[in-house]
C-alpha cells in the first residue's frame, strides 16, 4: 500500500515542479533570455514555460504584446514584488495573456498546471500567466 506523501515547499521550488510535471521542453528565466527564444521554441512545436518577477516583467513588456500575436500555449509564472499589489502584471493587462492570480504556494503549482491546459486548449488559445504577490517585508 502507498503512503501518502507530503513534501513542503517554496514558492520557487512549485513553479518547477508543476513546470516538470507538466513536461515543459524549454523554461527561460527572464529577463536575461528574451522572449523570442520562447516564442520560437513553441511555434516548433515544444511546451515552453518562463518565470520572470518585476523588472524581468518590465524588460518584457513589448515581447508580451509580440508573442500574444501568434497565439501560442506560453505559460509565465511572475512574482508581482509589490507589497500587495499585482501593480507589476496590471502593466501588461492588455498584452492577450490570461492572468491567474494565487495566494499560497499549493495555488501556483496547481494554476501553472491548469495554465498549461488552458493555453493549449484549441477553444481557448492564449498565453497563460500565473501571478503571486510576494511580499519584501514578511509581517
Amino acid at each position: 500500500m502507498a503512503k501518502n506523501k507530503i513534501e513542503v515547499m517554496n514558492g520557487n521550488k512549485a513553479a518547477a515542479a508543476a513546470a516538470l510535471l507538466c513536461r515543459s521542453k524549454v523554461a527561460e528565466e527572464c529577463p536575461i533570455t528574451p522572449m523570442s527564444v520562447l516564442t520560437g521554441a513553441s511555434l516548433a512545436g515544444s511546451r515552453t514555460f518562463a518565470i520572470t518577477s518585476s523588472q524581468g516583467l518590465a524588460y518584457l513588456y513589448e515581447s508580451c504584446f509580440q508573442a500574444s500575436t501568434f497565439r501560442l500555449p506560453v505559460v509565465m509564472a511572475i512574482i508581482n514584488r509589490e507589497m500587495s499589489s499585482q501593480q507589476n502584471t496590471l502593466a501588461v493587462r492588455d498584452a492577450g495573456w490570461l492572468q491567474i492570480y494565487v495566494e499560497n504556494n499549493q495555488e501556483i503549482l496547481d494554476t501553472i498546471i491548469l495554465a498549461f491546459r488552458l493555453a493549449e486548449d484549441p477553444d481557448v488559445c492564449c498565453q497563460s500567466m500565473s501571478a503571486t504577490t510576494v511580499s519584501a517585508f514578511p509581517t
